[in-house]
Order: structure tokens, then sequence, then C-alpha cells
């Protein structure tokens, strides 16, 4: 009977109490991101818009994300940045920041990042053609038809999830493999796997 008590409690609480709970705690969230992503793009876009490859995020620790500041979660949006330079679309960082935050792409108010299962919307939004590929088997089997692509990559790092995931922009020239991002320097490799390890979310390349 005791089972059944708690069964028909869990099933009061989902069909009653927590509709009416996210009812009122989206908007609340939803206010709070819009007043943010403003407050946030009125203070980044005053920062030195940098007009170059981003190489090593750590270096925008002044810059603002969601609730949080920008260096521990920004890699989508660099991975972004750096992409729209590759395919000759710059836009300010400040604006690619705003974009994020307003299109619902951060997580848990920029603390978490940004969901890289959520770059389309930015892509879509710009009007920029992509495909995306669930396995580094298949990224590499796309990206080994062209001689010259844009390439973004996003995977757990070692020991997931506790240690977070990360994103980077990739440029493939002829054989050869550019990745941005990833330290401090750019890299190079002859191919994606260089870059990535074992555990692989997803992956996009853009403007193919």
């Amino acid at each position: 009977m005791k089972k059944h008590k708690g069964l028909i409690a869990l099933i009061v609480f989902a069909v009653l109490i927590l509709p009416i709970f996210l009812a009122t705690v989206i908007p609340v969230i939803n206010t709070v991101e819009t007043v943010h992503a403003d407050s946030n793009y009125e203070y980044n876009k005053t920062l030195y818009q940098p007009t170059n490859y981003i190489y090593n995020q750590n270096d925008y620790y002044f810059w603002k994300f969601g609730l949080t500041s920008f260096d521990g979660v920004g890699c989508e949006v660099v991975s972004v940045y750096n992409i729209m330079l590759m395919i000759d679309r710059p836009r300010p960082l400040a604006e690619i920041i705003y974009d994020f935050e307003k299109n619902g792409s951060e997580m848990f108010l920029g603390f978490g990042g940004s969901n890289p299962l959520r770059l389309g919307r930015y892509f879509d939004g710009q009007e920029i053609r992509y495909a995306k590929y669930f396995s580094m088997k298949s990224l590499q089997d796309a990206a080994n038809a062209y001689d010259d692509c844009n390439i973004i990559i996003s995977y757990w790092n070692n020991n997931p999830p506790w240690n977070g995931l990360h994103t980077i922009a990739v440029k493939k020239t002829d054989e050869l493999y550019c990745a941005y991002n990833k330290y401090s320097v750019i890299l190079t490799g002859s191919s994606l796997k260089d870059f990535s390890t074992d555990y692989f979310i997803i992956g996009y390349i853009i403007g193919g």
C-alpha cells in the first residue's frame, strides 16, 4: 500500500504541481536571461574587440557570459567566432556572445557554458549552411571529401563528465588540419582525432 501511495503522490506531482512550477519558473529564467544578455552586451561591447583568431579563451577572463566570466565557459562561442573568420563572415565577439545568450544556447545561466548540440541555432540565424555528425568516424569521412573545410568538434575531456567538455574550431587545408583554442597556440595534425579525446559529442562542417 505504501508503494502505491508513493506512486500516486508522484503522479499527482507530475500532473498537477510540476506544470505549475515550470509555468512559474521558466518565465523568471527567461527574464533573467534577457536582462543579463542585454547587460552583458552593453559591457562586452565596450571592451577591445578581437579581430584575429582566438587561440586561448583564458585571455578573455574579464568578459562576461551569462552570470559568470567568459574564460572558463566560452569555448563554444570562441569556436563559432573562429569559424566566422574562416568563412569570411567575421562578427564582433560581443555580438556572438549576445546571440548565444538570446537564442537559448547557454546552459545553467552560463555556468555550464553553451550547449554544443545547439550551435546550429546560431548558423541558422546567420543563414549559413552546416551539417551535423554524431561520431568521429562520420565527421572524418565527411571531412575527407573536402580539400578545404571548416569544422567544429565538441568532446568530453578525460574522465567525463567531471572534467567538463571542450569545443574547438578546426580548419582543413589539403591534408593538414589546424585547431584553434585547443591550447594557447595553433595545433596541427593529419586527422581530427589528433585534437579530440575518445569521448566525442558532436561535430559540424560549416559552409560546405
